[in-house]
């Protein structure tokens, strides 16, 4: 018996097994993710470093040094190249295809902590590195602007009212803030009212460092419960941290405000961003890998009213960047091709059949 046999003569049977992959190739065909890109793992690793104030030189030879020997001992590597600007250093990895993105990863980090020990004492931070992947690019970018905010201000709503709650978003692998001004207190030393007071800098920052503290002082022992104590010495505003006393001379008290300008600002005065003239900043979303683009931006842009009736009247935001538009025209350019192409075979076989019921057999087997 052959295999057209077996199907021939149970009818029933038939039907049913084509009625069933039907209804399942449809029901895949609608839960398929949606993306412009594939989801592949790209055998490329980026090691960051930073260190304020450093000049490029500096971070040569103190810190890129150290991480290419260490970063060198790691197998399957194709290419290495370092990048030392002022106060930070890129080392971009490119590994054999082969290669476990994930297994090289893992030996990545071994290799930063070995080259972190002999790197300079003011680093403070360890080097940091991530795996290149298709699925960092932003599926969505919005605008926030204000024309009354300051950048501060906007900065802080940005983070708190929009970029979390988009982080809660189903399939959202992170919101991120790009041309944030984040509040700091900003410190003017002025060395002349330095030398006045003979004040060195390091009593400035050993003083600041101790007051914006927050330090455990001891328990609280009652006959039933005992109580944790702890003093808050963080300070948030620039008022707080003029009252330091930096150091004694005399007899008297030298206070922060007494040898430097304290200021409210932020804590990157090198950088602005501003949208059509008015302060701004841009929130890039990012969906999780394997995720679908279509679904994770129309949830999105589904609870954006609702979060922009939350911010204040003179905040606005809307979107810069839609990453599904250019998905669903190219999903619908597909359909449109397939319809027509099945039209168009259709066609063909009526052309040389002529007859509609030869046409129709052969027809049911195109989708």
């Amino acid at each position: 018996m052959n295999m057209s046999a077996l199907f021939i003569k149970r009818p029933v049977a038939t039907t049913l097994l084509m009625a069933g992959i039907l209804i399942f190739g449809m029901l895949s065909y609608f839960q398929l993710p949606q993306s412009d890109m594939p989801n592949v793992e790209l055998p490329y690793i980026i090691v960051s470093a930073s260190m304020p104030g450093a000049d490029p030189e500096t971070m040569a030879t103190s810190v890129a040094k150290p991480l290419e020997k260490q970063l060198s001992t790691i197998s399957s590597i194709k290419s290495m190249t370092s990048n030392s600007k002022q106060g930070r250093t890129m080392v971009f990895l490119e590994f054999e295809m082969d290669r476990d993105i994930d297994g090289a990863a893992i030996d990545v980090q071994s290799a930063i902590s070995r080259a972190y020990s002999s790197m300079p004492d003011t680093m403070t931070q360890q080097p940091r590195f991530m795996k290149l992947n298709p699925d960092s690019m932003p599926v969505l970018q919005l605008a926030v602007t204000s024309d009354t905010m300051t950048p501060q201000q906007l900065t802080q709503y940005a983070e708190t009212y929009i970029s979390d709650r988009l982080s809660m978003v189903k399939g959202v692998s992170q919101s991120d803030v790009r041309g944030a001004k984040r509040f700091a207190v900003r410190i003017q030393i002025d060395p002349n009212l330095m030398a006045a007071r003979n004040v060195s800098v390091e009593e400035i920052s050993d003083a600041v460092d101790k007051a914006n503290a927050t330090l455990p002082t001891g328990t609280l022992q009652g006959e039933t419960r005992i109580r944790n104590l702890k003093a808050s010495g963080e300070m948030t505003k620039a008022e707080d941290f003029a009252d330091i006393i930096v150091a004694w001379r005399n007899g008297a008290p030298v206070r922060l405000s007494d040898v430097a300008k304290v200021i409210d600002g932020a804590e990157e005065t090198n950088q602005a961003s501003w949208i059509n003239g008015k302060n701004g900043v841009i929130i890039q979303v990012t969906r999780q890998p394997g995720g679908n683009t279509v679904q994770v931006v129309q949830d999105i842009l589904e609870i954006l009213p609702e979060i922009e009736a939350s911010l204040p009247p003179s905040v606005s935001m809307e979107v810069v960047e839609d990453g599904s538009v250019a998905i669903k025209d190219s999903v619908h350019e597909v359909q449109f091709t397939l319809i027509l192409t099945i039209f168009l075979v259709i066609a063909v076989i009526y052309v040389f059949l002529r007859d509609g019921m030869a046409t129709i057999i052969p027809s049911l087997a195109v989708p």
